[in-house]
């Protein structure tokens, strides 16, 4: 058995035996510091020394850090939204006058249909008297978007950038 396969089943394994551990925050890593950890280990070092400290490597890394973090400020416009906002948005309403959502609703409209549809089934599923209704609420909005930018092939994540900072003029 090839050992890239070995450490995945071995990591499905921790994750299966200690869920609740890391659904809580609480578990360490997947891979232990045994001998499969360290052979992980050393694999990294060699590529962080041989394969990843060439300019066209870095390049790339650091424009993909770049596109990351750009689209995550920009989406998090929708994060920082009341619900009652939000929900403009979730239930196709039209926006009331005086309120300047237009940016707001745009950033919306970019959402994949498949990541909202997931959102909404989420929290249709939520208590809504549920005094942790809005802090469940905010996370799964959260992981809408997270999924949304997740979801971005590397092309479309670029494409998306350039259009939102104004680099590009992005034609769908």
């Amino acid at each position: 058995m090839k050992w890239s396969r070995k450490i995945v089943e071995e990591a499905a394994d921790e994750y299966i035996k200690n869920h609740y551990a890391y659904y809580t925050g609480q578990a360490n890593q997947l891979i232990p510091e045994d001998k499969l950890g360290r052979v992980l280990e050393t694999i990294k070092q060699v590529s962080r020394k041989l394969l990843y400290k060439s300019a066209e490597a870095e390049n790339i890394e650091l424009t993909g850090y770049a596109v990351i973090t750009g689209l995550l400020d920009h989406f998090s416009r929708l994060l920082a939204l009341p619900l009652e906002n939000f929900s403009y948005f979730i239930k196709d309403e039209k926006i009331p006058d005086g309120k300047k959502l237009e940016l707001e609703r745009r950033l919306f409209d970019r959402l994949g249909e498949r990541y909202v549809k997931s959102y909404i089934h989420e929290t249709e599923k939520l208590d809504h008297e549920s005094s942790e209704f809005s802090i469940k609420e905010w996370w799964l909005r959260t992981h809408l978007i997270i999924d949304h930018i997740n979801g971005m092939t590397d092309d479309f994540a670029l494409a998306t950038y350039q259009m939102l900072t104004g680099i590009n003029i992005v034609k769908y």
